[in-house]
């Protein structure tokens, strides 16, 4: 072959490599900015002025990547378990609870390299059906499948999110090139491995488990994972600069009123109260009722779980009349079968529609009701599946929603990050007495690096947890 034409075919090979190249970039992008949708509707973004901090870390970590190919952005899950994710295109996620678990711009730092290693290797997710309502799915599939699958999906807030189970290699290679990447942006790549123990240990105090680890339930903690990383770090040269926040205190101030457990933002079961204080509303359920709730849907089930109900916005477009016809004719193509109840009715005054859907099992009669009501400026929807016992649940659900009441919101509290300053000689556990700290102390301790019997000197600087009521 002539010299011109091998020229030219490693030209042309060249531009389609680099075309394909380019074309897998762009579906990153593409893909991660659905992925992102999904979560902030499925699980919740959380907004608090450390947001601006995480950024300017993941700005110096992402300015130290070579060949960068994406934009990164970082937010934070409204999620107490200590948990983080990155998604293709340059989205990085923490939650509330690895937040409060870090001591250091160092583990925090090291956490956000991780992660930015798997974007920047673009090691792949495999998207998959996946549920908040992870339990409360508790009703016989019997009593679903009459209905076909479409009424349990209902039930079942479902969402695609990128399944963030890695291989060992890619693990490896994000632990590897995440210290490096640490270390690089003048950082202490020890960090990682500091908040990687401390995750380990947090799992063991809430599930009683050596294993089952957390960082989203997916990146597999071991020993063995440990000593790689160490005798990575041993190898790497370290030249600490200054941190974004210069000194501890600086640190820990950024991390004032994050909210510790369950955020009462996205509502609260309280004895049989659903208060969402937000959208200024209350909704009744029977005494004894198991709940869960997530940021688009929130729901009961009876205690011999012959029922389930959920209730969520709906679209305030359309009248409760036009949102029942629509749901009826889809319902009807897809599983050939007409409501046994289909009627336009008031709610305390307010314009509603029920549907009513009736089967046969061997346990009898069960029902798959629905409600839309619209309220002021809201929709609402409710759906439930049951027993004939419960047919009417779903109807008294509506009709118990009412505008909270000052002794309902009075009602809701929340639990924050405060930092205080210690006594000379005092312990921990003295120091929570006095502070008004609600957290256990061996949790007290973990997420201020110290031993529940430490002696604190005098000025320390240390997160506690105090009760404060929402505003």
């Amino acid at each position: 072959m002539k010299l011109k034409s091998l020229l030219t075919l490693t030209f042309a090979y060249a531009l389609t490599f680099i075309s394909f190249a380019q074309s897998s970039i762009e579906k990153d992008k593409q893909q991660g900015e659905e992925a992102n949708e999904q979560l902030k509707q499925s699980m919740g973004v959380y907004h608090h002025p450390v947001q601006g901090y995480l950024d300017s870390i993941g700005f110096r970590l992402a300015s130290n990547l070579e060949n960068k190919m994406f934009d990164y952005r970082y937010g934070i899950i409204d999620m107490n378990e200590p948990n983080a994710l990155a998604l293709p295109g340059g989205y990085v996620y923490f939650s509330r609870g690895i937040l409060i678990l870090a001591n250091s711009e160092d583990e925090l730092a090291g956490v956000m390299g991780h992660e930015t290693i798997h974007v920047h290797q673009r090691h792949s997710r495999k998207a998959q059906n996946k549920s908040i309502f992870t339990g409360i799915m508790r009703i016989p599939g019997a009593i679903v499948g009459v209905f076909s699958p479409t009424a349990g999906g209902l039930l079942m807030a479902p969402f695609s999110l990128m399944d963030a189970s890695y291989s060992r290699k890619h693990e490896k290679q994000a632990d590897k090139y995440g210290a490096e990447l640490a270390a690089k942006s003048g950082y202490n790549p020890k960090g990682l491995v500091i908040i990687l123990n401390k995750i380990e240990k947090d799992t063991k105090m809430e599930t009683g488990k050596e294993e089952q680890k957390s960082f989203f339930s997916t990146h597999p903690y071991t020993p063995k994972r440990i000593e790689e990383l160490d005798n990575t770090i041993k190898k790497l040269s370290i030249k600490k600069t200054g941190d974004i926040a210069p000194t501890q205190k600086a640190y820990l101030d950024k991390l004032e009123g994050i909210v510790i457990g369950n955020n009462p933002e996205q509502g609260v079961f309280l004895d049989s109260l659903f208060i969402q204080p937000e959208l200024n509303f209350t909704i009744i359920y029977p005494k004894g009722w198991k709940s869960e709730n997530s940021p688009s849907m929130a729901g009961i089930y009876s205690p011999d779980e012959k029922a389930q109900l959920v209730f969520t916005l709906s679209d305030t477009s359309k009248s409760p009349d036009q949102l029942a016809t629509d749901f009826a004719k889809s319902y009807y193509q897809y599983s050939n079968q007409k409501p046994s109840k289909n009627s336009s009715l008031k709610i305390n005054g307010f314009p509603a529609h029920i549907l009513s859907y009736q089967g046969q099992t061997e346990e009898g009669k069960v029902i798959f009701n629905l409600v839309w009501l619209k309220r002021n400026d809201h929709s609402y929807k409710f759906a439930g599946i049951s027993t004939e016992k419960y047919g009417d649940m779903v109807l008294n659900l509506a009709k118990s929603l009412h505008t909270i009441t000052p002794s309902e919101r009075d009602m809701v509290e929340e639990t924050v990050v405060h930092i205080v300053q210690s006594n000379n000689g005092e312990t921990l556990k003295e120091l929570s007495k006095r502070t008004g700290n609600v957290l256990e102390l061996d949790y007290l301790a973990l997420i201020n690096n110290l031993e529940e019997n430490a002696v604190l000197k005098d000025g320390q600087w240390v997160k506690v947890g105090i009760v404060v009521k929402y505003q």
